[in-house]
């Protein structure tokens, strides 16, 4: 069916979105998190982004689940639960300049392997 398809379509396209995002984000944190690198240091930047992207997310998550709703609406909601919620994920992408950095130092010839590893 037509309307099958298009509601398969419809989701699949709104779940994809915030990968996408996530994604283009995460280029641009491995060029940030390089270049603020240079300038305080490989330990002060992990602690930085890692922090970031663990606490920020957080506090989105713990607004959203306190927020008072009456009739539908969000009291205390400063923006749509949907782009919080898209926001949260995707500023967890900062950790990619914070984690993902350590495989390419510890074993640059293998890790692909060893992120893989650390993903089991």
């Amino acid at each position: 069916d037509a309307a099958v398809a298009s509601a398969a379509a419809a989701a699949a396209a709104a779940l994809i979105l915030p990968q996408l995002t996530q994604a283009a984000v995460g280029v641009g944190v491995g060029t940030a998190s390089d270049a603020l690198a240079q300038k305080i240091g490989t330990v002060p930047t992990r602690r930085v982004l890692q922090g970031l992207s663990g606490v920020v997310p957080a506090l989105i998550l713990w607004h959203l689940a306190t927020a008072r709703t009456y009739g539908g609406d969000s009291e205390f909601t400063i923006a749509s639960p949907v782009a919080l919620f898209g926001a949260a994920q995707t500023i967890s992408a900062l950790s990619l300049g914070a984690v993902s950095v350590t495989h390419l130092e510890v074993a640059p010839r293998n890790a692909g392997t060893v992120y893989a590893l650390g993903n089991v």
